[in-house]
């Protein structure tokens, strides 16, 4: 059986994913002295803010309800009179920036009183997914990778033959550093997209490897690309 000599390496190439929509949560908090009472200050607090978030530019689709839990402060003694907190939590959604901004600035004053409190936490942004950034970006890969083993089988004297396989490789992704997508690894995540830069052997024709994991949605897309040499 005829024996193909090869080179096999590993190229990478990026492409830049936009935020589509920026997430605000709004937390409220209002501490009552029963849970019905709990209960009713914190649901007139969110229409408050449901009101002011609408009338300083928002659309009714870009405010949901998250959620509302009511407890029993862990801090209160058996001794003291029973209270009850309810939280409830608005998830705004929006594609402008400034227009968010500017939403919740009108939140300013809308507390009523001390037992009530209103916490901003920026979340996670929801990016933009483009298919053709995506191919575009595994074309460069294998234009990289063709480069690399051209530059490798010059070095070892002989000649870059025709691609014989190519494996989309695991991606990786780097954070924005936008509020709720904190950039705290940095390119640790680009290094382990793929293990082995280059590797150099002889394989039957025919013959295969172990099928790489599944890829995940990423900013650097990887490809394993073996050339004949």
């Amino acid at each position: 059986e005829r024996q193909r000599t090869y080179v096999e390496v590993v190229a990478e190439a990026s492409y830049e994913e936009p935020i589509e929509r920026f997430v605000t949560d709004v937390e409220l908090e209002v501490r009552g002295a029963s849970e019905d009472s709990a209960l009713k200050q914190v649901t007139d607090l969110s229409a408050r803010c449901v009101e002011r978030l609408r009338v300083a530019g928002l659309a009714p689709d870009e405010v949901e309800d998250a959620g509302l839990n009511v407890q029993r402060p862990w801090w209160f003694s058996r001794k003291q009179e029973v209270g009850k907190t309810a939280s409830l939590k608005l998830r705004v959604r929006c594609g402008e920036l400034t227009r968010l901004h500017r939403a919740l600035m009108a939140l300013e004053g809308v507390t009523g009183n001390q037992r009530e409190t209103i916490g901003v936490r920026m979340a996670q942004p929801v990016f933009q997914s483009d298919e053709a950034r995506q191919t575009a970006a595994l074309r460069a890969a294998v234009a990289a990778a063709r480069q690399k083993a051209k530059a490798v089988a010059d070095e070892a004297g002989g000649t870059l033959g025709p691609l014989l396989r190519v494996v989309e490789g695991p991606q990786a992704k780097r954070n924005s550093g936008f509020g709720g997508d904190g950039d705290w690894d940095g390119d640790s995540g680009r290094f382990a997209g793929m293990a082995g830069a280059v590797r150099m052997g002889e394989v039957a024709e025919g013959g295969d490897d172990a099928p790489l994991s599944t890829p995940s949605r990423t900013i650097w897309v990887y490809c394993r690309a073996r050339f004949e040499i």
